[in-house]
């Protein structure tokens, strides 16, 4: 038999009949099926165990969240703390102070979605020009909220590298509210006001403030004339430390309120008066403007003649004025603050700048053989040209509406004679310091001059708060001057020789006579408050006799008998105050006194109104005494803190005693 039939004998035994083996398949597929729809049962019930293990675990998550007070708290009272964090102070003004919410952000999954979702917390951004990203993320996650931006570049930052940060910074300029320029180097800064001229509009600014170092920077007429017209419409403040006016944008400044400028004349360039006139004039609303060491050059004249209302027509972008101009109109300007200007020449300033409503004027004068710097037909010199055009006035400068004024001196003649030329009638605040140039050992104090020698008119009715620091105090010499403030309410003795004998004078008496007041005359009758700062000659027994015999008599009834008898007992110590002549103008063309039809003639510049008389100056007028309502010690070493506070027990009765060591 061979191989093939063989072959075709198995097969055909072997595939005879399959019925059976179909019947197994089948059955096997049915079994495949039952398990798949088990299986689909089982995964929807492992499905459903697990949505309901998850449910589960959620609750018990959230209950023990409940359980800690941190994650218990409302999401909107979470947001207050966030605000109140990122917005404190910092007092030592370093970067971390702009990486507060980062800091939020990374604590937890719900601090940081909190963090994200409240756009107020990213407004403050800092601008190193090394982590770009980190800005990009600022300012996408401020969104529309306005922006408080302080730029602080290393010296070591190229100016590309500050040009591509500030052109991303710039894309958000509509939304910009502060922004603060860190001193930088000159290349830096210049690139800054370059990007700064290109702005359109910066609708949201409020406060600009720009510094530098090195020289002065120099932006050319091109570039200036590119600037837009109203580019700061809501600007409130502007710093300028070390950048001239001359390199500011030229353009209007309808809102501007604070101007505060720091530009030392030692530099390679000068503050010109003609620029700084340009600036002043396009700022109608300025209310506050401060020159720290920024003397200007005098390189213009100002027509004073009364005629002459109004400026001539200025180019509305000029960076500087014409050679003749009127003085400058600011109405609103309520502060001015000036650090060494020469005394002998401030009075010229009052001229170029018309200042109607000024109340607090603040100046630390230079030394008295200083004089105003003048750059006229390209030569510089010291106050060798009369800049006033016009009827001259003389050496004085009205300031009708002047209330608070504060000096500082390094020389005596200067402080004498820069007062002179001011005349303050409404003053109510004086303070008087002298800082000497260079420091010298010893406890040496210039003499406190009279005050008939400061003032073109000695007495001063509406003052109520003086301060004197750092001067010797003459018995005599302060008692006059105390005498012609007759409605001081707050006397302030600073590092003051002397202080004891002044505060010892206040009683009405002296030490030997128990501090009794014999008279009834008192210096400063109206006095309340009391501070003694680093006083070291005045004691406790001068201090506490002050307070007793102003509180008795205080209570005292003077009637007319009282009056004569008090007088007529002791005569009055020190300088008697008398009155001078009254002066009688003659009616012309006549020789009947005729009171009704008589005109009194109008007063000379800085004399009183009333002739030789001052309003509201009271010489014959018998005053008591006020009670002392508050004593301040601090560094006063023969005043213990025991014996200070004890004058709020009774029979003293100062409500308000504070003591410092």
């Amino acid at each position: 038999m061979t191989v093939i039939a063989v072959i075709k004998r198995y097969f055909i035994y072997y595939t005879s009949d399959p019925s059976e083996e179909n019947a197994s398949i089948t059955e096997l597929e049915a079994q495949i099926a039952t398990l798949r729809i088990r299986e689909e049962e089982a995964r929807r019930i492992s499905e459903f165990v697990s949505q309901q293990r998850c449910a589960l675990e959620k609750e018990r998550d959230r209950l023990i969240a409940q359980t800690n007070p941190f994650d218990r708290v409302p999401s909107e009272l979470l947001i207050d703390i966030f605000e109140h964090f990122v917005e404190r102070d910092d007092e030592n003004n370093t970067s971390a102070f702009y990486f507060r919410p980062f800091t939020l952000s990374h604590v937890c999954h719900r601090w940081r979605c909190v963090a994200l979702d409240t756009s107020g917390l990213w407004c403050a951004v800092l601008m190193t020009c090394h982590n770009t990203e980190m800005l990009l993320a600022q300012l996408a996650r401020s969104k529309l909220h306005q922006l408080a931006i302080d730029v602080r570049v290393a010296p070591t930052t190229t100016r590309g590298e500050v040009v591509t940060s500030l052109w991303s910074l710039a894309a958000a300029a509509t939304r910009w509210r502060t922004l603060t320029w860190a001193p930088s180097s000159h290349l830096l800064t210049h690139g800054f006001i370059f990007i700064l001229h290109k702005l359109r509009s910066l609708p949201k600014l409020r406060l600009l403030d720009l510094a530098q170092e090195g020289e002065a920077l120099h932006i050319k007429e091109d570039a200036q004339s590119s600037v837009h017209p109203d580019v700061f419409p809501a600007l409130e403040t502007l710093r300028l430390r070390r950048i001239s006016p001359l390199d500011f944008p030229t353009c209007t400044l309808p809102n501007l309120r604070t101007l505060h400028i720091d530009f030392p004349n030692n530099t390679s360039r000068h503050l010109r008066m003609s620029n700084l006139c340009a600036i002043l004039s396009r700022t109608p609303s300025l209310s506050e403007l401060t020159l720290n060491g920024s003397v200007p050059l005098m390189d213009i004249y100002v027509d004073i003649r009364p005629t002459t209302l109004v400026n001539p027509d200025l180019p509305p972008r000029a960076r500087r004025t014409p050679l003749q101009i009127c003085p400058v109109a600011l109405p609103r300007l309520s502060a001015f603050e000036c650090s060494f200007p020469p005394p002998r020449d401030l009075w010229l300033f009052f001229h170029f700048l018309a200042v109607p409503a000024l109340r607090r004027l603040e100046l630390s004068f230079n030394a008295y053989t200083a004089r105003w710097l003048q750059l006229y037909n390209d030569q510089l010199s010291e106050a060798t040209v009369n800049p006033l055009l016009g009827e001259q006035p003389g050496p004085l400068a009205q300031l009708s509406q002047l209330e608070d004024l504060s000096v500082e001196c390094v020389d005596i003649e200067g402080l004498t004679m820069a007062l002179k030329r001011l005349n303050a009638p409404a003053l109510k605040s004086l303070s008087l310091t002298y800082l000497p140039a260079e420091p010298k050992p010893g406890p040496l104090l210039p003499q406190l001059p009279r005050l008939e020698s400061m003032f073109r008119e000695p007495r001063i009715p509406t003052l109520t708060r003086l301060s004197i620091s750092c001067f010797d105090l003459d018995l005599e010499n302060t008692k006059t001057m105390l005498r012609y403030t007759q409605s001081l309410v707050h006397l302030t003795l600073r590092s003051c020789l002397g202080a004891g004998k002044v505060v010892c004078a206040l009683s009405g008496g002296t030490c030997a006579d128990g501090h009794v007041n014999h008279t009834a005359s008192w210096i400063c009758p109206r006095l309340e408050r009391l501070t003694l700062v680093h006083c070291v000659d005045v004691r406790f027994r001068c201090l506490s006799g002050v307070v007793i015999a102003r509180k008795a008599g205080s209570q005292m009834s003077f009637d007319a008998e009282t009056i004569v008898q008090c007088t007529s007992a002791s005569p009055m110590r020190g300088r008697r105050i008398r009155p001078l002549k009254k002066r009688v103008a003659p009616l012309a063309n006549s020789s009947a006194c005729n009171l009704q039809s008589y005109v009194a003639p109008e007063p000379l510049s800085g004399m009183p109104v009333n002739g030789s008389f001052v309003p509201g100056w009271k010489p014959h007028e018998l005053l008591k005494p006020s009670r002392i309502l508050s004593v301040h010690v601090e560094g006063c070493p023969r005043i213990s803190r025991i014996e200070a506070m004890s004058l709020e027990e009774e029979g003293w009765d100062v409500p308000d005693v504070l003591w410092k060591p």
